[in-house]
């Protein structure tokens, strides 16, 4: 191994070029929550090339981003299960806080094997996802709960 070579550095995901942001809706506005940094990284960076997207690391830091949003998020994109704060927490708090912003919540799932997931799944009115899936499927879900159009 040569101490001397340098390797040219990686890309940065952050970082794209402009193009790549051209599609951005500036008014719509998108809250991530997962709890695995790799999902939510890989899934942040796919939707920021069509919305301006926050992201929460769990359901802990979702509640805390949304107390201090004032309703500013048009759709909520969040895992089901998680420790602590789970998914159906989240949309707990909204519906006392920022009542309507649960109706354009986005729910996505490793598979709900707890009977409380299985429950609240079958109960939802509100688009959900089975992890893996594509992410067509969640750009058009997020059209369709925002109001937007897909394009």
């Amino acid at each position: 191994m040569n101490p001397f070579r340098q390797d040219p550095p990686a890309p940065d995901p952050e970082r794209e070029p402009a193009a790549a942001h051209a599609a951005v809706s500036p008014s719509r506005t998108l809250l991530l929550v997962d709890d695995d940094p790799d999902i939510l990284r890989a899934y942040a960076r796919a939707l920021r090339r069509r919305y301006q997207v926050t992201t929460a690391l769990g359901g802990r830091q979702a509640l805390e981003t949304l107390a201090r949003a004032e309703g500013r998020f048009d759709v909520v994109i969040c895992d089901l299960t998680m420790p602590d704060v789970d998914g159906i927490d989240v949309r707990a708090w909204l519906m006392q806080h920022v009542p309507g912003l649960e109706r354009r919540m986005i729910f996505i799932t490793g598979g709900a094997v707890i009977p409380r997931a299985r429950e609240f799944l079958r109960s939802l009115s509100t688009p959900w996802l089975q992890k893996p899936f594509e992410m067509s499927d969640l750009l058009r879900l997020v059209d369709q709960v925002s109001g937007g159009t897909t394009g």
